[in-house]
């Protein structure tokens, strides 16, 4: 009897925890409309990415569990030729140790000069004797120019400077 109640009070435990975890959020049309306007946007394109732990770099949305984003990343596309584009940059531990990671985005308009946007995740320092650690940042860039139109969006993730994987997403 005793046994028992241990492991209803462990699965208790466990349930509890997970749910106080939340469920997995998502970027999505929602993120487009407001930022656009419902009628403006013409295309809107949902994705994550997971390299595993042996990339140690993801992008997506939360919850990060297991080393794998849950959520989506959006890219939205409107109609005056600008481009959003909302994810989280995630670090993934290998036996405890975490890399330097960075994404490298760039913005591809139909002609002339691109964009191109940073979003990085230092290795973690020690403070005092504990770990200051940024495990996830937001990328969140609204790109757009008088008569032009942007058509493509390169995702390149690194870790500790070497390229694990390039995301590519493009209008409709």
């Amino acid at each position: 009897m005793r046994r028992r109640n241990l492991i209803v009070a462990m699965a208790a435990t466990i349930a509890s925890g997970l749910s106080l975890a939340g469920p997995a959020q998502a970027f999505d049309s929602g993120d487009c409309n407001s930022t656009f306007g419902a009628a403006n946007v013409i295309d809107v394109d949902q994705f994550s990415k997971d390299t595993g732990t042996s990339g140690r770099v993801d992008f997506g949305d939360h919850m990060h569990l297991g080393g794998a984003p849950q959520g989506t990343a959006v890219a939205c596309w409107s109609s005056t030729g600008r481009v959003l584009l909302k994810g989280y940059l995630f670090s993934d531990p290998v036996d405890g140790d975490y890399a330097d990671v960075k994404a490298v985005i760039d913005f591809r308009p139909n002609a002339g000069l691109g964009e191109r946007r940073e979003v990085s995740i230092p290795a973690p320092t020690v403070v005092g004797g504990m770990f200051h650690l940024p495990m996830d940042k937001i990328a969140n860039f609204n790109i757009g120019r008088p008569g032009t139109t942007f058509n493509r969006v390169t995702i390149r993730l690194f870790a500790d400077g070497e390229l694990i994987d390039t995301i590519i997403r493009s209008r409709g």
